[in-house]
């Protein structure tokens, strides 16, 4: 089961408080104490793909400003979707090839 440890940053003009709430309310989704405007959180999903998508909409959030990714734990996910397993950076790998 993959799992992300975040670090949520909650914008200025959104109350602490709402989203916090908001978020935990989120399925596999648990928010640890706020420092300031950032929030401990980790995210949890059956595979990777669901993941991928619940970061995504996490980071679309109202409130939320920015979601840091400051650890994955994918060592039980045997086959990751092709797309999670390809580059995001193409242009990169293929200057050094």
């Amino acid at each position: 089961m993959p799992i992300l440890g975040l670090v949520i940053g909650i914008s200025p003009d959104a109350s602490l408080d709402e989203v916090t709430a908001r978020l935990a309310r989120t399925g596999g989704v648990r928010c640890g104490e706020a420092a300031g405007s950032r929030l401990p959180a980790t995210l949890v999903r059956d595979d990777a793909a669901a993941l991928d998508d619940a970061l995504r909409a996490l980071a679309d959030e109202r409130g939320v400003l920015v979601v840091d990714v400051v650890f994955h734990e994918f060592s039980d996910v045997h086959v990751a979707p092709r797309e999670l397993a390809m580059p995001r950076d193409r242009s990169r790998r293929d200057a050094t090839s």
